[in-house]
């Protein structure tokens, strides 16, 4: 998404009664930089999050308080493991620009039409 970024990882949750866009930046250090990244992610998604290594998340834990007033999810991926920690969950709002949002709706659809199926 020109101006916004591009996220690591995007979902689309579709139900009969909503569609719900979910954007993820991932980082193996730098919490302050996945913060920025992700709080674009917000123009274009109902939701947006950092996933950070365990020893990083930890560092971004102690400023909880930010990606809370900002209202961007923190969560914490153990490779060894296999396990995602939830810390923080966002609210689910709407995006901040709704031409962003369909803008990248339609990118998504797009690229789901590429994809080779059997």
């Amino acid at each position: 998404m020109n101006g916004f970024g591009i996220a690591d990882l995007v979902s689309v949750l579709i139900t009969p009664k909503k569609l719900a866009l979910h954007a993820f930046e991932m980082k193996m250090s730098d919490w302050r930089k996945a913060l920025a990244q992700a709080y674009r992610y917000k123009y274009f998604s109902d939701s947006a999050f950092v996933v950070l290594p365990p020893s990083e998340a930890l560092k971004a834990k102690e400023s909880l308080s930010v990606f809370r007033s900002i209202n961007v999810g923190l969560l914490s991926f153990d490779k060894t493991e296999s396990c995602i920690e939830k810390i923080f969950v966002p609210k689910r709002e709407k995006p901040l620009s709704i031409n962003a949002y369909n803008k990248a709706l339609s990118l998504l659809a797009h690229q789901f039409k590429s994809l080779p199926f059997s």
